[in-house]
């Protein structure tokens, strides 16, 4: 089955950092992986990455507005999100599936946070939609 799948890679607006590095990874690691085109891979990146992943990769480019007005992405089948905390997702009225990688849940309890959520997983936003899955990611 072939799979439209956007990588979210917003994050990489912050070179140097470790969602940054996560990002460049895996989206390496994403296109190494579908050298068969089993799925069609997009990647969401800031302007100034495009090409980070190969010219022939697809690319979409990311723009502020893009919280306010999401991108229409109804074509697609899986947006990967990278970061917990992103306001960059698939506008609520599609049908597109959400995975989302969590590399921290200190804001789930931490009451001064200013991403603080109460202190059970069934409250939280992504579990109420039913469109995300949750992938932790452990920092050994």
């Amino acid at each position: 089955m072939n799979r439209l799948i956007i990588f979210d890679c917003e994050r990489m607006k912050y070179a140097y950092t470790g969602l940054y590095s996560f990002c460049k990874e895996l989206g390496s690691a994403l296109v190494r992986q579908n050298n068969d085109q089993v799925n069609q891979l997009s990647f969401y990146v800031p302007e100034k990455e495009v090409g980070v992943f190969g010219n022939h990769q697809k690319y979409l480019i990311q723009n502020h507005l893009h919280k306010f007005f999401p991108r229409k992405v109804s074509r697609y089948d899986i947006w990967h999100c990278t970061y917990q905390g992103s306001n960059y997702l698939p506008p609520k009225s599609s049908q597109i599936k959400i995975i989302s990688t969590i590399h921290d849940l200190n804001f789930l309890h931490r009451v001064n946070h200013p991403q603080s959520r109460p202190n059970t997983w069934k409250s939280c936003s992504a579990w109420q939609t039913g469109r995300r899955i949750l992938l932790p990611y452990p920092i050994l």
